[in-house]
């Protein structure tokens, strides 16, 4: 029975251990190509940032790129959250840099 459960154990530890590397990995690959899980939107919006070449506000960005400021300041955020822009000073803000 004690051999049965420490099999058992083994097996545990390496579909856990498995799960852990698959997961740690998969975080390595979308910060190393952040840019490949954004969308369309995202794209652009990190565009105009990036043609500015400052600082900027959403309702700048949004009239750069054409869209409505309450949707910029969302895809900002995401942007944000994948940690492809910060925001140097309140209000204002500007891609990571490569």
């Amino acid at each position: 029975m004690q051999r049965s459960i420490e099999n058992g154990m083994t097996y545990i530890n390496i579909f856990v251990n498995f799960l852990y590397n698959d997961a740690v990995q998969a975080l390595i690959d979308s910060r190393a190509t952040g840019v490949s899980s954004m969308d369309e939107k995202e794209k652009t919006v990190l565009d105009a940032m990036k043609g500015e070449g400052k600082p900027v506000r959403p309702g700048d960005l949004a009239k750069v790129a054409n869209m409505d400021s309450k949707e910029v300041s969302k895809i900002i955020d995401s942007l944000k959250k994948k940690g492809l822009v910060i925001s140097p000073k309140r209000c204002y803000y500007s891609p990571v840099e490569d």
